[in-house]
């Protein structure tokens, strides 16, 4: 599905990320490796910018070195506020109070060599902002059930405004997407572009 929109309805569409985008990752990559291959982001931004990394909800302090060895979920974030934002902080020194995926996680890796293991990443708040048109305009894959509930919630602000929506490459009236997406069981592919 490819769904062109104004540029000031970019930031509504980057909310999407926080439901969750699929990747299949080689198992037993570390997760800065899958971050780099995977979603294109560079070491500083990693380093710098992703101040919170969760796997399956709970924070990794090393990312160089915690491993996806079976499915799993990533939650990306910016530093949040509060003592919760400082606890869950990579490597912060509050981290203490919490416990660290990385004991799970690091550590030999004894994955089947050649397999792959899903991986679903959520982007949220200025992670989202600062990479989700990127991600967005080169396509990203996610449950259709999800996109739908996303489609449903946004439709009011985003269908008047919509430029044009393509599904597998017919184009389609704005309107019509929740009835299509209704039909559709299993993963879509969405890719978002803004003229200008």
């Amino acid at each position: 599905m490819e769904i062109h929109l104004p540029q000031g309805q970019l930031p509504l569409m980057r909310l999407v990320l926080a439901r969750g985008i699929r990747y299949q990752a080689p198992a037993g990559i570390p997760v800065n490796e899958f971050l780099t291959q995977h979603l294109r982001l560079d070491a500083d931004f990693i380093q710098n910018r992703i101040q919170t990394i969760f796997m399956e909800g709970q924070a990794v302090d090393r990312p160089e070195e915690t491993r996806i060895i079976k499915p799993c979920s990533l939650g990306l974030s910016a530093a949040m506020p509060g003592l919760f934002g400082a606890a869950f902080r990579k490597e912060g020194q509050y981290r203490a109070m919490r416990r660290s995926y990385n004991a799970g996680r690091s550590g030999p890796d004894n994955s089947e060599s050649g397999s792959t293991v899903p991986v679903t990443v959520k982007c949220f708040n200025q992670v989202a902002e600062a990479i989700g048109n990127d991600l967005l305009g080169r396509g990203v894959c996610m449950d259709a059930g999800d996109f739908l509930q996303f489609w449903n919630s946004q439709r009011s602000l985003l269908e008047p405004g919509c430029l044009g929506v393509w599904m597998d490459g017919a184009q389609i009236d704005p309107g019509q997407v929740a009835d299509r997406l209704g039909e559709t069981t299993g993963d879509v592919v969405l890719k978002t572009h803004a003229p200008g």
